[in-house]
C-alpha cells in the first residue's frame, strides 16, 4: 500500500513538472477594420436516388411512393387473408429494395373489394391481409423495424374488378416527410363508409 502511494505521489510530480513549453507567435498587424456581411447561400442537398433492381420502378400518389413491381400486384382470395400463388418473386424484390436501400422503410398496405361491410369485415380483412405479407416477409429475413402494416378496407379502389382490388401495396418511406405525407392523407381515409 505504502510503495503504490510512493509510486502514485512520484508520478503527479514528475507529470506536474513537465509541462510542454509553449511558443509564443508573433502578434498579427490588423491594417484596417472592415465590416463584413456574410451572405449564406441555401444549397438544397440532392436526396439519394432510391436503388431499384431490374422491374422495379415507383408510382407517385397522393398517399406516397407505391413499388411497383413487374407491373404486377399481390392478390388475395375473396374473403381471405390467403394470397394468389406465384408471388414469391414480388415479395423477394420487395425485399431486395430494402437491402439495397438501408433508409428505406416500407408500409404494407392491405386492401379490400367492396363485397361485404366496410367496417369493420372489410377494414379488419385489410389489416390482417397487411400482416399476413409482414410474417411473409419475416419468413425470408426482412426485419419487422423496417416494415409497417396499415390496413384501408375498401377506400381506395382503384381498378375495376373486386378481384384487381384485393390487393397489398409497398409504399416506400425513405423519411419523416414521406411518413408524414402518408399519415396525413390516411388519416382522411374514412374506412367506416360504405363503396357505391
Amino acid at each position: 500500500m505504502r510503495n503504490t502511494f510512493f509510486i502514485l505521489t512520484f508520478a503527479f510530480i514528475l507529470m506536474a513538472c513537465s509541462t510542454p513549453q509553449v511558443r509564443e507567435e508573433p502578434p498579427v498587424e490588423i491594417a484596417e477594420v472592415v465590416e463584413v456581411v456574410e451572405v449564406v447561400e441555401v444549397v438544397e442537398t440532392p436526396v439519394e436516388e432510391l436503388l431499384l433492381p431490374d422491374g422495379v420502378s415507383i408510382r407517385d400518389t397522393e398517399r406516397g411512393k407505391v413499388l411497383v413491381i413487374n407491373t404486377t400486384v399481390v392478390h388475395f382470395y375473396n374473403g381471405k387473408t390467403t394470397m394468389y400463388k406465384g408471388y414469391d418473386n414480388i415479395f423477394a424484390l420487395a425485399k431486395q429494395v430494402l437491402d439495397m436501400n438501408p433508409n428505406v422503410t416500407m408500409i404494407l398496405e392491405g386492401h379490400a373489394s367492396k363485397p361485404g361491410q366496410a367496417y369493420p369485415y372489410n377494414y379488419n380483412l385489410s389489416v390482417n391481409r397487411a400482416k399476413a405479407s409482414l410474417n411473409y416477409l419475416k419468413k425470408i429475413e426482412v426485419s419487422g423495424d423496417r416494415l409497417i402494416t396499415e390496413g384501408v378496407g375498401e377506400r381506395l379502389p382503384e381498378y375495376n374488378t373486386a378481384t384487381k382490388n384485393r390487393r397489398l401495396e409497398f409504399i416506400i418511406i425513405e423519411d419523416k416527410n414521406d411518413l408524414n405525407t402518408y399519415q396525413n392523407y390516411i388519416k382522411n381515409v374514412n374506412i367506416k363508409e360504405e363503396m357505391n
